[in-house]
């Protein structure tokens, strides 16, 4: 696997850089995958657990909105500082218990909270 290059995140503190450094790891990492195989982000909580990550956008200059489906398949949204935030990518095969699932990157999709009226 190759290395990845994180410096352009040290002039750019910004979410947006943040999101453009996870975007071209995902970029990246999927050209050396094999066609079963996928890239999985986690964002890591301070309590130990971790949830898969569906969708990430900016909110604000340094926040960011991390949109997914926890282990019992209910939809969460969370709002962090990028600077707070701990992210995994894992490689996983993909199978019928774990099927694709591309991560989002950029406009955010509908929330629970958010309704076609709204």
């Amino acid at each position: 696997m190759q290395e990845i290059d994180f410096s352009n995140l040290v002039a750019d503190q910004s979410a947006a850089a943040f999101i453009k450094a996870m975007k071209q790891l995902d970029l990246d990492w999927k050209n050396t995958l094999p066609e079963d195989a996928q890239i999985v982000f986690y964002i890591l909580l301070s309590g130990g657990g971790m949830l898969e990550i569906g969708h990430v956008t900016e909110e604000g200059y340094n926040g960011l909105r991390i949109q997914g489906r926890d282990e019992q398949g209910e939809i969460y949204v969370l709002i962090v500082h990028q600077a707070t935030v701990q992210i995994m990518c894992k490689v996983l095969k993909i199978t019928p218990e774990h099927p694709r699932r591309p991560i989002g990157f950029g406009p955010h999709p509908p929330g629970p909270q958010e309704t076609e009226a709204s």
